[in-house]
């Protein structure tokens, strides 16, 4: 299936998810309703998701001075996989990390943490814009932004009504058992279900694969991956859980109701798969 085609699927199994829930509460006039808010909420998340997220993080665009080569790379890869030109934003973390956002090839962003800058050097760095590339060329920015923004305004919801709760028993946030995130705790695995039907680990393992085939090194790449889940213990990217997919590697450990929307393969598949072996 085309990711693009699963993309509108999820906006329809999504939709009748808000139609059916607006029946259930208030019955004709309620599928009227739920019609209305999937209507608005993802011509929302279609028109203006990825500015969204660029606001979340204050990225800027790179121009001018550019020691690393990232523009001109970012041509030379776009062209050989034919697609327009994306943008490329930096954003600051010292916690090193990219991903794209965009909704077609037209609209895609591609966006890395002052941390990829600092930690790797140009070769790595290119694979990583490789990466971002086929991520847009598949047509899988559409997918991870939509999922990513719809999943996070209903765990905004969770975490609203488990503010609420812990103030009501007067109970203390500590971790993220199921004391203090109740509801996120309860809730979590039916809102997985709707960013697993959209995102699989196959989407990560074919942008591997074209990675690889634009940049004719795998090497350079699996040594991306497996520096990038290294920096994880070390230098965890801070962003939300429900944005952890659009990353190159998960930026969280299965832990608790995390492990609900971990996504990404494991690294040692991710690298067997590219050159063969593992560890590297």
């Amino acid at each position: 299936m085309k990711n693009s085609t699963s993309s509108w699927l999820f906006v329809a199994f999504s939709s009748l998810m808000f139609v059916s829930v607006g029946y259930m509460l208030l019955d004709r006039q309620g599928l009227l309703w739920g019609f209305a808010l999937a209507v608005g909420i993802h011509s929302s998340i279609y028109f203006y998701s990825d500015l969204r997220i660029l606001r979340l993080f204050k990225g800027r665009v790179l121009e001018g001075q550019d020691p690393w080569g990232i523009i001109y790379n970012t041509k030379k890869l776009a062209q050989r996989a034919k697609i327009p030109v994306p943008k490329v934003y930096i954003i600051k973390s010292l916690s090193p990390q990219a991903f794209s956002v965009g909704r077609n090839l037209h609209v895609s962003r591609i966006v890395l943490t002052e941390g990829v800058l600092k930690h790797f050097d140009e070769e790595e760095i290119k694979a990583i814009i490789a990466y971002q590339i086929a991520t847009i060329k598949n047509n899988d920015t559409l997918a991870f932004t939509t999922s990513g923004v719809l999943v996070g305004l209903l765990l905004s919801f969770t975490s609203n009504l488990d503010r609420a709760y812990r103030w009501l028993f007067v109970i203390r946030r500590k971790d993220l058992g199921i004391k203090s995130y109740l509801f996120t705790w309860l809730l979590s695995p039916v809102i997985s279900v709707l960013l697993k039907i959209h995102v699989h680990s196959k989407n990560y393992f074919e942008i591997d694969k074209l990675a690889a085939e634009l940049l004719q090194n795998p090497e350079v790449l699996a040594r991306v991956i497996w520096k990038l889940e290294s920096f994880k213990s070390t230098m965890p990217f801070k962003v939300p859980i429900s944005m952890s997919h659009m990353l190159m590697t998960s930026a969280f450990q299965p832990k608790g109701w995390l492990k609900h929307f971990i996504i990404h393969p494991p690294q040692s598949k991710r690298i067997k798969k590219l050159v063969g072996y593992f560890p590297i």
